[in-house]
């Protein structure tokens, strides 16, 4: 095969032994298994030939040709031998046996999406060797052998396709951020060609997260949903890239620390004199972007390509599932479940919002809100109705729900006079696809500067305490008068806030075992401000 070469093609030793766990080798037996195959397929095609060729019958043949192949006819008896001329058989064969031997290995996976386009162009168009066994295993040993310079090349990739018009850009290494163009054509279409370039660079990002690599045109497919919300940062691949498109076609990409560093050390195996150390080497323990917070466990791409594919019906009110493999299904419905949906047939989930954004946010993102880290129990129904029944909520005041989740505290609540606070991003993204005014971020950072309100329903994450400082910020942001609702671990009877100490406060009966996940006892803690408060308390 005609394959560039590259003078600095790093190897194994140079890129770290760590390398070695990405790359599977691959059975002699399956070679010399397919070499059979291919032996025998090819003494079928002669036999055939010489079939149909012998003595009487072409002509017979050609009748058929005639009666049924018109345009293959055309020709007269010269069709024949066209049809059937051997050699042009055995390099259909050729091709498909060299795409056989391919797929025996991961080269196609780690190759560069140039060096995979120009394989792919040469088997479709039947331009391979003879498929000889000499042939196939020393080009077979030659591409895996390069494996660790593929890997470098699609890092490399993307430097290779910077803007030259924006004087950002650096040549050193994975920094703050890189620009790309043309991501977009004159008619705001993704290029293909392009998109090829991010997609390989999320490939390698995928193997350093010891997770499945995206399929060729995963991003591509991206970008649509991309192009959706132009200017604004989104979040791939559980944090460890972010993106930014413009409708010029301008890509902006960042990578997180915890990654940068790693495909810098693989670019420096192909320009070990450019790279500086400071670039490639682990950052040292300190605080991190919050945004390139790594979700250690994303959800796999296949799981996120059969979301893709998943059916709307009724304005992205109702999904219906189109995975066929089981394990994959699965995974899919439970991700439709912690969105809220409902089964009301075989694989067709019903939602009571437009669903369409957050199904988008999880599919770029790679991850839903692990319930555990996010402390995220939706509040049972009649726990809700209860506490927002205490709240005693008027016409005309202004309420803050901190917190919100998934808003089954939120929907409760009057919609036009709601704020609410909530930390999750897709979380904001179903929060606002039922219409509330969301807030995303730490509520606790929030509440420092935040306005007052009438009425204060929530229900906060506990683990750790945090139900504790929830509710003393909450208790600074309620008017006078006001009242706090609050839905809390049933241990708080015994030891109220100190910011509640001169509030009129009620606690209900506990509830046990209501929250699914979990075996807690909460309480609904009511608390009422005075009318007239000093300064200090307020």
């Amino acid at each position: 095969m005609n394959q560039q070469t590259n003078d600095h093609a790093p190897t194994v030793e140079v890129l770290g032994e760590e390398l070695g766990e990405f790359f599977a080798p691959v059975s002699s037996d399956m070679i010399d298994r397919l070499i059979g195959q291919y032996q025998a397929m090819r003494r079928k095609i002669q036999e055939t030939v010489d079939l149909v060729m012998g003595e009487g019958r072409q002509d017979a043949i050609g009748y058929c040709l005639e009666g049924n192949m018109p345009d293959l006819s055309r020709y007269g008896g010269k069709s024949l031998e066209r049809l059937l001329n051997p050699e042009g058989a055995y390099k259909a064969l050729d091709a498909d046996f060299w795409q056989r031997a391919l797929n025996l290995t991961d080269i196609l996976e780690v190759m560069p999406a140039k060096r995979r386009n120009d394989w792919a162009e040469q088997i479709r168009r039947f331009d391979t060797p003879a498929f000889e066994e000499s042939t196939v295993r020393a080009t077979l040993e030659s591409l895996l052998a390069q494996r660790p310079a593929f890997f470098a090349e699609r890092v490399d990739g993307v430097f290779r396709v910077l803007s030259g018009v924006h004087k950002t850009n650096k040549t050193v290494g994975f920094s703050k951020r890189m620009i790309v163009g043309c991501m977009l054509d004159d008619m705001q279409h993704p290029s293909s060609r392009m998109a090829n370039y991010l997609n390989d660079l999320r490939a390698v990002v995928a193997r350093f997260m010891h997770r499945d690599e995206p399929s060729h045109n995963t991003t591509y497919c991206d970008l649509y949903r991309l192009r959706e919300r132009l200017g604004v940062w989104h979040s791939l691949d559980g944090n460890a890239l972010r993106v930014r498109l413009y409708k010029k076609g301008t890509c902006h990409i960042e990578v997180a620390p915890d990654i940068a560093w790693r495909l810098n050390r693989v670019l420096a195996s192909l320009y070990p004199e450019a790279i500086p150390s400071e670039f490639r080497t682990q950052p040292a323990p300190g605080p991190k972007p919050k945004h390139f917070d790594l979700m250690t466990r994303p959800l796999p791409f296949a799981v996120l390509s059969a979301l893709r594919d998943c059916r709307p019906h009724d304005d992205w009110t109702e999904l219906t599932v189109c995975a066929t493999d089981k394990h994959t299904c699965q995974e899919v419905e439970r991700v439709l479940e912690s969105l809220g949906g409902v089964r009301t047939q075989t694989r067709r989930y019903a939602f009571d919002y437009n669903v369409q954004e957050a199904i988008n946010h999880v599919i770029l993102s790679g991850v839903i809100p692990d319930q555990r880290s996010h402390q995220y129990y939706p509040t049972p129904e009649h726990i809700a109705e209860a506490a927002v029944a205490a709240a005693e909520i008027a016409p005309g005041e202004d309420v803050l729900e901190p917190s919100a989740g998934q808003g089954h505290l939120a929907c409760l609540l009057p919609q036009e006079r709601t704020t609410c606070v909530e930390v999750a991003a897709l979380h904001c993204q179903v929060l606002r696809a039922q219409g509330f005014e969301v807030v995303e971020g730490d509520f606790l950072e929030w509440a420092k500067s935040a306005p007052r309100f009438d009425k204060v329903v929530m229900n906060p994450p506990y683990q750790g305490g945090r139900h504790q400082a929830h509710l003393d910020a909450a208790a600074k942001l309620v008017a006078p008068g006001g009242r706090l609702v609050a839905i809390l671990p049933a241990t708080v009877s015994s030891h109220p806030s100190r910011a509640l100490s001169d509030w009129e406060v009620e606690i209900s009966t506990p509830y046990t075992g209501d929250f699914k996940g979990t075996s807690i006892s909460v309480v609904i803690l009511t608390a009422t401000k005075p009318a007239e408060t000093s300064r200090k308390a307020a």
